[in-house]
């Protein structure tokens, strides 16, 4: 049985507190931070994604489906915007460059100067804007937020999600011992 909205309610606030504060401790900054705060947005993706649909590596389709409800360009380029942004700047520190032919379209991260999804043609060259992003980010959630109220399914697959990535093992058995050492010597001390 789904739980009720209630039920699931310190765990919505808890993601919304931890997401979003630290968004704003960036954002609101006069310059700087742009690719920390689109990484961690893009992140956010990941785990909102993965409390809807219960799958990994599915970030996108929360940049497409609510995402897109605020801005269309998101339903238009969401994957790939996704992809170049998130996966470029945290796997490379560096937004990935599209190529369609001998075309290479690039990913532009403005904090304030840029109008959201503007385009320099000279430059083949898509702005996004910080402000603007976490803008729709923070409406897109709500809206996640307003589903799970009315959605029982949603509700199951929250809970169920975060019991489920709530833990992990030792990665290999040298690991453990050297992870249960630290509690040997903590007790000595």
């Amino acid at each position: 049985m789904a739980p009720t909205f209630e039920q699931i309610d310190s765990e919505v606030k808890k993601i919304r507190n931890y997401v979003f504060h630290d968004l704003e401790l960036i954002v609101k900054q006069q310059t700087g931070g742009n690719y920390a705060a689109i990484a961690i947005m893009l992140c956010a993706c990941d785990l909102f994604a993965r409390l809807i649909y219960c799958r990994r590596d599915e970030g996108w389709r929360f940049v497409v489906d609510y995402m897109g409800k605020i801005d269309a360009n998101y339903v238009k380029i969401g994957k790939t915007l996704y992809d170049a942004l998130r996966h470029g700047i945290v796997h490379s520190y560096e937004t990935k460059k599209v190529r369609i032919g001998n075309r290479l379209i690039d990913f532009g991260i403005s904090w304030r100067e840029k109008q959201h999804f503007s385009v320099d043609s000279e430059k083949s060259r898509i702005h996004i804007n910080v402000p603007a992003i976490h803008s729709d980010l923070t409406q897109a959630f709500e809206a996640y937020v307003e589903d799970l109220k009315k959605n029982g399914q949603l509700r199951d697959n929250f809970r169920n999600m975060l019991r489920k990535d709530a833990e992990t093992a030792p990665k290999d058995e040298s690991e453990k011992r050297a992870l249960l050492a630290f509690f040997n010597s903590a007790s000595r001390e």
